[in-house]
């Protein structure tokens, strides 16, 4: 089940992950916008397209907000989040600024 950006949201705020970068296979996009909470991240097939399989909060209990993952993707998807929590926090809250800064600090999920 895919879903579309909400009226209130701006594709320029959106950082994308590629499976490059994460280490899974799917395509990752983080936010830069303050204040938004809970804090979580968006799940999508390809790139330039804002369509997006799933929305996924970064917080602790950790769950699926919007779409759908099979569970293997959620659990990979997790162990993605575990290790990348403080980056995609810090850059969601302003504490780290830039793009590029927030996209050199993940760490790729090694299988």
């Amino acid at each position: 089940m895919a879903f579309e950006l909400a009226e209130d949201e701006d594709s320029f705020l959106l950082a994308n992950v590629g499976p490059e970068q994460s280490g899974l296979p799917f395509l990752i996009y983080i936010s830069e916008r303050q204040g938004i909470w809970p804090v979580h991240i968006k799940v999508a097939e390809a790139p330039g397209r804002l369509t997006f399989r799933a929305a996924v909060c970064a917080h602790p209990p950790m769950a699926v907000i919007a779409g759908e993952l099979t569970a293997s993707e959620l659990t990979s998807l997790r162990r993605w989040i575990d290790l990348n929590r403080e980056v995609i926090v810090g850059h969601c809250t302003g504490d780290i600024e830039g793009t590029a800064d927030a996209l050199d600090a993940l760490v790729p999920l090694r299988t």
